[in-house]
């Protein structure tokens, strides 16, 4: 390198950054004549700070030596970057023939990259653009990267995530997908953007409106490196939950919940899929917990977790088994699915429970179905109509690591479509009533809490709908009904009072709405339904008798009522219809027959 050669660092990154060496050493391709040079961590503290002031030279030091050969080659074998708090770091290696010619060799991840120039004496250490597209797959994408602690390595990182969201109009959902163990940023980032080239293969789906954020996390859990032999690797690691489990989970407590609160309060129009391998699904089980609005629809590929509810002894904080659907209805309003083989040999080699990557959703109780996934065959949305679906991989997946498949990036594409058929952040144990009054779709239903309120939404085009409005002053504990009369749009419900009073709330715009005003007289023991004949409102409902009787009532005002009329004896709450002229009533009766009658109205 020759004589009293200055070596500079700079920091333009716009983070303050910390740099260490381990060594720089000369070495040699031919000859036997030694070198005087000198190792330039000798010059420089082992570790130094480097603070961020505009990207002015800071950290300056000088080698000074001989090199005897021409071809000699000068290495810096391991340089980390890293925030003050010893956070992101990068391997760099230069190699350069003495003084005349610069070969450096560039090493860059995804997010930090260093620029040398040995000759001009500068060596630069740089964040790239933290949103930008992967290169050939043209998804926009995100890269966020969180501490031990669960905080973002860049504080400022979330708004500048939205900022770039907020610019991309046409993108509508944002999939979040979280690495498994032991991968490190770069491996995490190849390993998304292999799964990202299988998803832009899908044809049938609308990819303009997707955006991709990759979750890079300390998931390192071991002190040495067994390559992809991760059955090896995990065997003695799983023997000690809190080593490797709750760790993951922690760390979905308290940083990925909070992103994602982030942008669901901020950009509250975007849809969010988590998906996610490996441990990296109990980092979502982590986030679920914490959530502050629900998201879409969570993929687990390979799980470690566990969905068998008989296994007592598993921790109800960690582990998917101990959730019950009323549960998680809070968190995810699309589609759960997981993907699952016998022939992963990682899960095997874990004989401890039985992992959702082994078995499934098996030994769940309710709203659960298996799909069979087969080589070139698709899975459409419509095959997605359970509440928890279990992808058997068997034919696709013949390992832990071996999932980034067309098929699997298929049937990740179906759940979200299919995800598209649910109101956003609204769910009801209840029918709902739907209704179309001034050019939009109105929505009513009791919400899925112990307030027992009534809510109202609309939408413009039955895709996109606005913010929920609460009923005032108005509960019921069964579904209610919609129907337009007089340019007003009605509402009936079963009352909470002790009661159980048939009541008539309305409003002219669909926002403001009347008190609600009983039906003289009369009580139901379900939910009513509404409709309009012949210029009358007709009331059909199960009164609270004994014989649980069908009634009928009908008003040329929406105040004053006809005499009830009493038709038989029902088990559930009727229907009302108008189709050919006619006016139809229908209902189950108590032997569960499925019964229709025309009325004269």
């Amino acid at each position: 390198m020759g004589l009293g050669t200055n070596i500079s660092i700079k920091n333009n990154s716009g983070i303050n950054l910390k740099i260490s060496y381990e060594n720089v050493v000369c070495m040699f391709r031919g000859g036997d004549q030694g070198s005087n040079f000198e190792p330039i961590s000798g010059l420089i503290p082992r570790e130094t700070e480097l603070p961020y002031k505009g990207g002015k030279q800071y950290l300056e030091a000088e080698a000074s030596g001989s090199c005897a050969f021409q071809d000699s080659e000068f290495t810096m074998k391991l340089i980390e970057v890293s925030t003050a708090k010893e956070l992101a770091k990068i391997k760099f290696k230069a190699s350069v023939k003495t003084g005349y010619i610069c070969d450096c060799i560039d090493y860059k991840d995804e997010q930090l990259s260093i620029d040398c120039d040995i000759i001009s004496k500068n060596i630069e250490v740089s964040i790239n653009n933290l949103v930008r597209n992967i290169k050939d797959y043209s998804y926009p994408y995100i890269q966020v990267e969180f501490n031990k602690a669960g905080q973002l390595i860049e504080p400022k990182l979330t708004d500048k995530v939205i900022s770039k969201l907020n610019n991309l109009k046409e993108v509508t959902d944002l999939i979040v997908f979280i690495h498994g163990m032991n991968n490190t940023r770069k491996e995490a980032t190849d390993i998304y953007q292999r799964y990202l080239e299988q998803i832009k293969k899908c044809k049938g789906y609308n990819h303009e409106s997707i955006a991709v954020c990759g979750v890079i996390w300390p998931s390192a859990i071991a002190s040495f490196s067994l390559g992809d032999d991760l059955a090896k690797l995990l065997l003695p690691i799983w023997t000690n939950f809190d080593t490797a489990l709750l760790r993951a989970a922690s760390l979905g407590k308290t940083g990925v919940a909070s992103f994602l609160n982030a942008l669901a309060t901020k950009h509250n129009k975007l849809n969010i899929h988590l998906v996610a391998h490996s441990l990296g699904t109990v980092v979502i089980r982590g986030a679920l917990n914490e959530l502050a609005a629900p998201i879409k629809t969570v993929f687990f590929i390979q799980s470690p977790l566990s969905a068998n509810p008989k296994l007592d002894y598993l921790p109800i904080s960690d582990f998917d088994a101990k959730l019950e659907e009323s549960q998680i209805n809070r968190w995810v309003s699309g589609p759960i699915v997981c993907t699952y083989t016998d022939k992963d040999l990682t899960l095997k080699s874990v004989n401890v429970f039985d992992t959702m990557g082994q078995k499934g959703f098996l030994g769940l109780s309710g709203n659960y179905k298996i799909l069979t996934l087969k080589k070139g065959k698709k899975v459409n949305y419509r095959d997605y109509g359970k509440r928890f679906v279990s992808l058997d991989c068997r034919e696709i997946i013949d390992g832990h690591e071996n999932y980034k498949e067309s098929e699997v990036a298929e049937a990740h594409l179906a759940a979200i479509e299919r995800s598209k058929l649910a109101i956003p952040l609204q769910s009801t144990p209840e029918q709902f009533a739907l209704a179309v009054f001034n050019n939009q779709l109105y929505l009513a239903y009791k919400a899925n809490e112990a307030a027992n309120y009534i809510w109202v939404t609309s939408s413009s085009d039955g895709k996109n709908w606005s913010e929920a409005q609460r009923v005032p002053e108005q509960t019921t504990s069964a579904a209610p009904a919609l129907a337009v009369f007089n340019n007003q749009l009605y509402l009936a419900f079963k009352a909470t009072d002790a009661e159980n009073s048939l009541c008539i709330a309305t409003s002219s715009n669909g926002k403001n709405w009347s008190n609600g005003q009983r039906v003289p007289g009369q009580t139901t023991s379900a939910g009513p339904c509404l409709t309009v004949f012949n210029n009358q409102l007709f009331l059909a409902f199960r009164a609270t008798d004994a014989d649980k009787s069908l009634c009928i009532t009908s008003s040329s005002d929406g105040k004053n009522w006809s005499n009830v009329r009493a038709e038989e004896s029902i088990s559930a709450g009727p229907s009302l219809a108008v189709f050919d002229k006619n006016l139809l009533l229908g209902w189950t009766g108590k032997n569960q027959s499925i019964n229709v009658m025309q009325l004269d109205g």
